[in-house]
Formats: structure tokens, C-alpha cells, sequence
């Protein structure tokens, strides 16, 4: 993280209290307004908003436990791996026979993108 200034003994030297606590207070300030632009870019609410989302989120919590997810989090970004990518699948192939290749979650990476993509797929049929 980087700061303003680096604080120095009349004699040049680094003050290296000082320095950790300015790092500190510029770190959580960063993660403070790094939360803020998330929630400015989702909008105020990032819930679900549709049943097909809801039973997805469900699905995803439910393979990527101790994780939090969001509807709008990318599911790479979040660390799913492979096989749980592979899990999801099926649990989605389950609730939804037939609807959603495995590939889509790629294309679709979002549980946002894949419920809007599934629904049209769904009026369709």
C-alpha cells in the first residue's frame, strides 16, 4: 500500500513506528473505500432478486462453504475450483435437467449472468 510520505529522523533515518502505523491506517482506509466502490458498482442491493437466482445462490453456498457469494461475484475470482465447478454443475443439472452445458459457467461466470441466461433458456423451451 502505498503512502504519502515516509517519516524521517532529523538525522534521515526511516521512523519505522511511525511508517507501520501510517501503512495500517492507509490500509484499512484503501479496504474501506475499496467496499465502498463495490457496493457503488453493484448498486445498493446485491441480493437475490429471482427465484432461479435464489435456488442457484443456494447451490453455490452450499458446494463453496466458508466463502461468502454474492450474486455478482465471479465464481474464478472466488477461488471455485474445477471440481467444484463440476459440482455446481450437477446440482444445477438436477434443479434443471438439461439446461446448462458445463461450459456455460464459463460464459456465464456470475450467479447473476448464469439465472438471467438460464431464464431465457427456460422461456424458450
Amino acid at each position: 500500500m502505498p503512502v504519502k510520505r515516509i517519516p524521517k529522523t532529523t538525522s534521515g533515518k526511516i521512523q519505522r513506528h511511525l511508517s507501520r502505523r501510517a501503512t495500517r491506517t492507509g490500509v484499512r482506509r484503501g479496504l474501506k473505500e475499496l467496499a465502498a466502490l463495490r457496493v457503488a458498482q453493484r448498486g445498493p442491493e446485491s441480493g437475490t432478486r429471482t427465484a432461479i437466482e435464489q435456488k442457484l445462490k443456494t447451490i453455490c453456498d452450499a458446494a463453496l462453504a466458508g466463502k461468502r457469494v454474492d450474486i455478482h461475484d465471479n465464481l474464478f475470482e472466488i477461488g471455485a475450483s474445477s471440481l467444484k465447478l463440476i459440482e455446481i454443475h450437477e446440482q444445477i443439472d438436477r434443479e434443471y435437467p438439461g439446461q446448462v452445458d458445463l461450459t456455460e459457467l464459463f460464459d456465464f461466470p456470475t450467479i447473476a449472468e448464469l439465472a438471467q441466461h438460464l431464464q431465457g433458456k427456460l422461456a424458450q423451451a
